[in-house]
């Protein structure tokens, strides 16, 4: 029996010792390929992930650099679809503005995108997803300036620019921002988002967009591509003002056009709650809401309406002159009135 017994042990040992060297020699064999540490330096550098995660896609890919970066994006909406859900219940009080005019300045945005803490404010892949989602929201936007629905944001479709996902493929911004969370490991959410987009209103020739953005206390400013008409620019604080003329020829004076950038400076640096006494102004207290900031119950605040405020830019001849008497004289200057018919500001 005994010798029944050791034929059994023996037998059961030589099958588990197969399986564990044949487990061995799958394992071996998938991480023979011998990663290139220059293709590594490399991936390491543009994608910033952790350098593990680097060898690894290098490996499943044999060292091809372009697949290993699809590797990566792959591997980040997994990762990092996970890794939302885990943190999503966690405060973001930190974050960016993100302001984008089209190359045509017929299209505006400003949107807040919202993280953790301040060093993933300041990183430059969060900076190039808070860019890339305010230009999608420009192009999704109508006709006036308005407020944008979140889930509408997060299923649009946004041409990413960062080194993972730079193939010019769209990706949802919902995927966009769960690979970005997987990347920096923080919880992130856009809080709010206005916009407008002139491009197919053949009356919208006589509306003229002015938008300002301040980087405020932010560490690093992300580089664009200067070559680009379009700007994008993200900060703490940004504005848009809508203008109206009918006389469009007036918005290529330069005279104009330094009116209106004082105009959404001052927008941005005042923070009105409202336009005039019966339009309030967009802001994040508002946001999703026909609401203005103030109870309906209460009587208007003459000092939070715009138009009555008095005009920053004055000189000192100009003394108490207000915004709306800043616009009549330069209508009468240019010979063709203009109006403001929205504001907002993040």
């Amino acid at each position: 029996m005994l010798s029944v017994f050791s034929r059994r042990f023996q037998t059961r040992s030589i099958s588990i010792a197969a399986r564990s060297f044949s487990s061995t020699s799958f394992a071996l064999k998938e991480n023979s390929v011998k990663v290139d540490t220059k293709l590594l330096g490399k991936l390491r550098k543009e994608t910033q992930i952790q350098i593990s995660k680097a060898r690894e896609a290098l490996q499943a890919t044999n060292n091809d650099y372009d697949l290993a970066l699809k590797w990566i994006e792959k591997d980040l909406l997994v990762s990092g679809a996970k890794k939302a859900d885990k943190v999503r219940d966690r405060v973001t009080n930190e974050g960016v503005v993100s302001m984008y005019t089209s190359a045509t300045q017929r299209s505006a945005s400003i949107i807040k995108l919202t993280c953790e803490t301040d060093f993933v404010s300041n990183n430059e892949n969060f900076q190039i997803l808070a860019a890339d989602i305010s230009k999608a929201c420009a192009e999704i936007s109508g006709v006036s300036l308005q407020p944008l629905k979140i889930d509408t944001i997060l299923a649009s479709n946004i041409q990413n620019t960062t080194e993972i996902q730079n193939s010019g493929e769209n990706t949802i911004i919902s995927n966009a921002i769960n690979s970005t969370i997987g990347k920096l490991s923080e919880n992130m959410a856009i809080k709010a988002a206005f916009g407008i987009n002139l491009e197919a209103d053949a009356l919208g020739g006589n509306s003229y967009i002015s938008t300002y953005a301040h980087a405020g206390n932010l560490k690093i400013s992300t580089s664009f591509d200067p070559k680009s008409a379009e700007t994008k620019k993200n900060g703490k604080i940004a504005s848009i003002v809508i203008l109206h003329s009918e006389n469009k020829d007036i918005f290529n004076d330069q005279v104009f056009t330094q009116f209106a950038k004082r105009l959404v400076q001052q927008v941005a640096g005042y923070k009105p709650l409202y336009l005039a006494t019966d339009i309030p102004a967009l802001n994040i207290d508002n946001f999703e809401s026909d609401k203005s900031s103030q109870n309906e119950s209460e009587p208007v605040q003459m000092d939070t309406v715009f138009l009555n405020m008095e005009f920053m830019f004055n000189n000192e001849s100009q003394s108490g002159r207000s915004v709306q008497q800043a616009l009549n004289d330069i209508s009468k200057h240019l010979g063709s009135q203009v109006t403001i018919s929205s504001i907002a500001y993040l």
